[in-house]
């Protein structure tokens, strides 16, 4: 499958200071459910785009316990191509990473080109722990 034509990657993204958070709030269900949809349909357009470009996709979830992180990783990832994607928890080291650098856990994890990999936490929520 070709990816479609108006998906395009971007060599220089806008920061996170620079998107507009007002215009992102949607008051009503309605509004919520026929914008989710169409956020879904292009995340999965995105998705094949790279997969055909060979980039790599790399999403990062951060927050607390019970903050919402799962809920937002199954939707995000409801309308992808499962063969696309992993996800990936990251809690207390394994045995086998517990005598190695903290990073080689991500490191391992990374995707290949055309793959994405979504961590449901970060390195750097694991090193406060470690504080």
């Amino acid at each position: 499958m070709q990816p479609p034509s108006d998906i395009q990657l971007l060599e220089n993204p806008p920061s996170f200071s620079q998107v507009d958070m007002d215009s992102a709030i949607i008051n009503d269900r309605k509004t919520y459910d026929k914008t989710i949809k169409k956020l879904k349909k292009r995340l999965l357009a995105v998705q094949q785009a790279y997969y055909h470009q060979d980039k790599r996709i790399v999403i990062v979830f951060e927050g607390w316990d019970a903050s919402g992180k799962g809920g937002a990783i199954r939707q995000l990832t409801e309308k992808l191509d499962p063969k696309g994607y992993q996800v990936h928890p990251i809690a207390a080291p394994e045995a086998d990473e517990q005598g190695r650098h903290y990073l080689y856990r991500f490191q391992t994890r990374l995707p290949k080109p055309g793959r994405m990999a979504i961590f449901d936490r970060s390195y750097y929520g694991r090193v406060l722990v470690s504080v």
